[in-house]
């Protein structure tokens, strides 16, 4: 009896090899839609059939980019048998090491008798190293919080210079402090474009979904809220501010955050974004 089951197993899976090997053959690829991982935007080029070579270039803080094929028949993306309609990620590294150089990652799609080769190329973002940013700590109310701090590097006491608090969304709370800047490039960006201002990018760093794991909710500061406040107020002492251009930004939950923010202290910033 074991042994006939066992012949049914293999005649079955030989089948199954057959079946996908016969539609391999025959598979046609009309399109591959590519966007990153957070699938939040288009990162390539339109696909046609007769090109071959495709390059994408993507930022820093891309963790993945996600390939969904449309035609008839199976295809194999790096060896792995993927359906039309079905997506397959190409994971992109978060360590230290590897975002804060420019990374290539390659991906070979066989569809019937064609071969398509994507190269992945993420940007070096030299731009926020921590050479322009430095990385501190914060105590506050059951521990310490991170936060980066960027001070112009020709920067003048006798000078006044606006700053901006920039909170984070709720990804970030559980990734690399790293990606407190690199994620959608939004602290980072005021270094790239050359904005002399001072910059914080304090980090809400709980390790789970309590709560507490945010900046605040229904207008109520959290701890890390209030120790995003705090750090300003540290900062403003140790450097000359222009209390005048004091300013409070986010993203998604970082959002809710800074409406939090200035909903407790409507004197102290200019603006809020």
């Amino acid at each position: 009896m074991k042994k006939l089951l066992m012949a049914l197993l293999v005649l079955c899976l030989s089948l199954s090899v057959c079946a996908f090997a016969e539609e391999a053959a025959g598979a046609s690829l009309t399109d591959i839609r590519v966007r990153d991982a957070a699938r939040t935007a288009i990162i390539s080029q339109p696909f046609a059939a007769d090109v071959a070579d495709y390059y994408i270039y993507t930022q820093a803080d891309t963790y993945g980019v996600e390939f969904t094929p449309a035609g008839e028949g199976a295809f194999t993306f790096n060896g792995e048998e993927v359906a039309a309609g079905e997506s397959y990620v190409l994971d992109l590294p978060q360590d230290q090491g590897s975002l804060y150089e420019q990374y290539v990652a390659e991906l070979e799609i066989v569809a019937g008798d064609a071969t398509y080769n994507y190269t992945v190329i993420r940007e070096d973002p030299g731009y926020m190293s921590t050479d322009a940013f430095k990385l501190k700590t914060f105590p506050i109310e059951g521990g310490e919080m991170y936060y980066w701090l960027y001070v112009p590097e020709d920067y003048d006491p006798q000078r006044e210079y606006p700053v901006v608090l920039y909170l984070h969304g709720g990804g970030q709370r559980f990734q690399d402090v790293q990606m407190v800047l690199l994620r959608n490039q939004a602290a980072g960006s005021f270094v790239k474009y050359g904005y002399e201002a001072i910059v914080i990018a304090p980090q809400c760093n709980y390790t789970d979904l309590s709560a507490e794991s945010n900046w605040g909710n229904d207008m109520v500061l959290s701890p890390f809220g209030q120790g995003a406040y705090d750090i300003l107020q540290l900062v403003k002492s140790e450097y000359n501010v222009d209390e005048n251009r004091e300013y409070v930004t986010g993203l998604s939950m970082g959002g809710i955050g800074s409406i939090t923010m200035i909903s407790h202290y409507p004197e102290e910033f200019a603006a809020s974004i």
